[in-house]
């Protein structure tokens, strides 16, 4: 079908009011992003709310992004963090990985590289990609993980982490890129989702998609 923005509303719209949490949550990325309908972030804030409370944890980890990104919203590291622990808590992957990226940066929750490891490796485990990518990257840069590499010692690598900025409807978000120089074996086994010929090994530089 052609791609009819004011159409899907309106249909986001009649779900959500028949109580489908996931149209709730949905029509709230709308109400983000602006698309087809006027940006309003205290009416997404709701569906999200509306989303979460009735069971539907991509609803806890869409709230827990806007008070992390300050989209909107005063900046609530902690508030955020507690959402991403309901979300992860009720077999969201998505928000184990969110988590995850709090306690390794110490924002809203006491830094703790090792914490955040764990939960990189849960949600890549329960096929979240984006886990498996931020996973690699710890072991690429020796953050919270054992070391043993004999690159180990090298200046971490770059990163490129995920930001949620005024976001699309939730099927187009993109993944960071993983930027990978030299010999870092587990990085690469951690990516198993994708091949890696073995020619490309000293030098990669990819793009991660759906």
């Amino acid at each position: 079908v052609l791609r009819d923005d004011a159409r899907a509303a309106s249909l986001l719209v009649r779900a959500c009011e028949a109580n489908d949490l996931q149209g709730c949550n949905d029509l709230g990325d709308m109400y983000v992003s602006g698309r087809s309908v006027p940006s309003d972030i205290p009416r997404a804030m709701r569906l999200y709310q509306q989303s979460c409370t009735g069971g539907n944890m991509e609803g806890c980890d869409s709230l827990g992004m806007l008070y992390r990104d300050a989209t909107g919203v005063a900046r609530d590291e902690a508030r955020a963090a507690q959402l991403f622990q309901q979300s992860c808590n009720g077999g969201l992957m998505e928000g184990c990985s969110d988590l995850g990226g709090l306690y390794a940066a110490g924002r809203g929750v006491p830094r703790d590289d090792g914490r955040a490891v764990q939960l990189f490796q849960q949600s890549c485990d329960g096929g979240f990609l984006q886990g498996c990518v931020t996973l690699g990257q710890t072991y690429a840069d020796g953050q919270g993980v054992p070391t043993g590499n004999p690159d180990h010692g090298n200046p971490p690598l770059t990163r490129r982490r995920r930001q949620r900025q005024v976001p699309p409807l939730r099927e187009t978000r993109r993944l960071p890129r993983l930027h990978v120089e030299g010999r870092f074996e587990r990085a690469f086994e951690v990516r198993a989702h994708e091949r890696v010929e073995p020619r490309l090994r000293p030098r990669v530089c990819a793009g991660v998609r759906r």
